[in-house]
């Protein structure tokens, strides 16, 4: 097994994420949101700010608590389910009239491609250290979360 990012990046990178889910009582009280006033493609959105900020902060934990492996394949199981989120919410936002889609699809194939890469790198097949992998994953997930903190603070909606 390759090393893994250290310890204080990790825990860097855990104090980002906390600091990203304080941004998410902000998103709750702004606007119409705060009167439970939101649409499909906000919820969707909410859920994958919510799912890239929580998933971050899991994985970067998860080495200071878990065995290397432990952590990699719970990782592998997380990123599945963020491709997942992220692909549900991407669809829609295809689907949606008025939805801004120039990310939609990146945002996708990525998500995609980095949950079947770092499976391929469980099972013992990749070019890609998994300790690297590990680290483009937690990035993964902050990444989701600043880019749909700032999708949903924004009020416009764009029309493609």
């Amino acid at each position: 097994m390759t090393s893994f990012p250290d310890q204080s990046t990790l825990l860097a990178l855990g104090e980002i994420c906390v600091t990203l889910l304080g941004f998410v009582g902000v998103v709750l009280v702004l606007g119409r949101r705060s009167a439970g006033e939101w649409d499909a493609l906000e919820q969707a959105r909410f859920t994958v700010m919510l799912n890239g900020s929580i998933g971050a902060l899991v994985l970067a934990l998860l080495p200071i608590v878990l065995p290397v492996e432990v952590a990699y394949r719970c990782a592998v199981a997380l990123c599945g389910v963020s491709a997942y989120l992220v692909c549900r919410g991407g669809v829609f936002a295809l689907r949606t009239p008025g939805a801004s889609k120039l990310l939609a699809v990146p945002l996708m194939t990525f998500a995609v491609l980095l949950f079947l890469v770092m499976g391929l790198a469980d099972l013992g097949v990749g070019i890609v250290a998994m300790g690297d992998l590990y680290l483009i994953a937690i990035l993964w997930h902050v990444g989701n979360g600043i880019l749909f903190f700032v999708r949903l603070i924004n009020v416009r909606k764009f029309a493609d």
